[in-house]
């Protein structure tokens, strides 16, 4: 989804916010490198934000980061723990389908906008819209999901 697309659907104040960075510290290319990312820029909405780094070798995604929401909503921190670790009490079909929509936004590379019930492997429920963007190192190439 080209990024003026994506603004339009935006309407959480966190979401626009850093979105907005994520387009703009990317310049011509199609996404920032994660060195880019300023959390300066977003400082607010950091308890709302996670990032998960694709690792090739291991086939899964590892955690990178997790605000102080999304440890709330999860039960647990990601940050250095694997995708089937951070999602253990998450049925396989539900991790299956959740690996896939991740792993596309790396493969395309392309941004995921959606809005609707967010569950979390700690039984909490509620309404949300999430954005996730890709990063990585070369401008071009997804490594992380934002």
């Amino acid at each position: 989804m080209p990024y003026e697309r994506l603004r339009v659907c935006l309407k959480a104040p966190a979401l626009i916010t850093v979105a907005t960075h994520w387009n703009s510290v990317r310049g011509e290319r199609l996404m920032p490198a994660w060195r880019d990312i300023d959390p300066i820029a977003f400082t607010k909405f950091l308890p709302v934000v996670w990032a998960w780094r694709w690792e090739s070798r291991l086939a899964t995604f590892i955690g990178r980061l997790a605000g102080e929401e999304i440890i709330f909503w999860a039960g647990k921190s990601n940050r250095g723990r694997r995708f089937e670790e951070v999602l253990s009490d998450v049925s396989s079909d539900a991790r299956d389908t959740i690996m896939a929509r991740w792993k596309r936004v790396i493969d395309v590379p392309g941004v995921e906008h959606s809005r609707g019930t967010v569950y979390s492997s700690s039984g909490r429920m509620g309404e949300g819209e999430r954005v996730m963007l890709p990063v990585g190192a070369d401008g071009q190439h997804a490594d992380t999901i934002f």
